[in-house]
């Protein structure tokens, strides 16, 4: 689900649209004037409401305001109020008065967090294949039907007949 957040230049947020609450736990009026960064899941060596996590999206777009462009893509991790762990993904872009001074940036944050679980499980499931497939000791050759087209090899296989790996 998308949510709409809009921040002043530092961050806050002055309003949240959207399914706020059911991703992140935590209503429109609560969210009102707290700094996006307070959601942020920080390490250990970080302080709570450290606004780091965002300092990179808003120098971003101090830049993108420069170039009249819009941000993409640019990923952040959340802590929920029940303290799950959300990966959210921010597209940002300026709002001007009629004369072009700036007023807020608008916020559209996709919440990514199936689509990041499972790329972290395929590529955990890959790199235990390869582990798999390289510690046989018998040479292994993986093909598709019916194409025969090659799809992995072990080291024994290549070792075997003299391949290099590429």
């Amino acid at each position: 689900p998308d949510m709409i957040f809009i921040l002043n230049h530092r961050g806050d947020i002055l309003a949240a649209q959207g399914d706020v609450q059911g991703v992140i736990g935590y209503s429109r009026d609560e969210l009102r004037g707290k700094n996006l960064s307070e959601l942020c899941k920080m390490d250990s060596t970080a302080s709570p409401g450290d606004p780091a996590c965002l300092l990179p999206f808003l120098q971003r777009f101090q830049e993108a305001r420069k170039e009249d462009r819009i941000i993409k893509d640019y990923s952040i991790t959340v802590r929920t109020r029940r303290g799950e762990i959300r990966y959210l993904e921010l597209n940002g872009n300026g709002i001007y008065s009629p004369l072009g001074k700036f007023l807020s940036i608008c916020v559209v944050a996709r919440d990514v967090s199936l689509r990041k679980r499972l790329q972290d499980r395929i590529d955990y499931l890959r790199q235990l294949n390869e582990k798999i497939l390289n510690s046989l000791r018998e040479g292994m050759l993986v093909l598709e039907v019916p194409a025969l087209r090659l799809l992995n090899v072990n080291r024994s296989f290549l070792d075997a007949f003299r391949l290099v790996e590429s």
